[in-house]
């Protein structure tokens, strides 16, 4: 079973939020790759996304989800969220060693309301507007999506499309709340 991407994303987003929170000592080895995937792989069972077939700690994840693990985690070192390895003085200098930025410790804490992390953001945003329109929904998300990747000119694009979107049925309701002579 192929795995959800928002959700994948959502599911390392926590797992980090959750080490973030940790105080680790400089010594300590780190991060590394498997615990992310030992972590998406635990989450994906708690579901019923994966069957319960190894026992805790054995990291086995299907193939394309290991990918997508690799994937996420690529994109948050372009996001300056997290940075490969732990130190340059031992041998855990780059993957599967890696470390949160203090960047992304900050981005990490504030948990809603993250461009970062599109899932979140837009059931977030759904839950508080519980009747976002659907065009406007869809340009967010392709804004929120092209600003994770660093394409910032077409995030602004899509956003000021939602915006007018938004502008355009304000003022249709502003028309319809005004009385005939008021309109003028």
């Amino acid at each position: 079973m192929t795995l959800d991407t928002q959700e994948l994303r959502s599911w390392v987003y926590a797992f980090l939020r959750a080490e973030s929170k940790k105080l680790r000592q400089p010594h300590q080895l780190g991060l590394q790759l498997s615990d992310v995937e030992g972590h998406v792989k635990s989450a994906a069972q708690r579901v019923g996304k994966l069957p319960q077939d190894t026992l805790y700690g054995v990291n086995n994840l299907p193939q394309h989800s290991a990918d997508a693990v690799r994937e996420v985690m690529w994109s948050l070192v372009i996001q300056g969220i997290i940075v490969p390895g732990v130190d340059k003085s031992s041998n855990n200098a780059g993957f599967p060693f890696f470390q949160i930025t203090e960047w992304g410790k900050e981005c990490l804490a504030i948990g809603e309301y993250v461009p970062y992390d599109t899932g979140q953001y837009m059931r977030q945003l759904r839950s508080d507007i519980s009747a976002l329109d659907s065009t406007v929904d869809c340009y967010l998300v392709e804004a929120l999506n092209c600003f994770r990747s660093g394409t910032y000119l077409s995030c602004a694009v899509m956003t000021g499309v939602a915006s007018e979107r938004v502008l355009l049925h304000l003022r249709d309701e502003i028309r319809k709340a005004l009385q005939p002579d008021d309109r003028k």
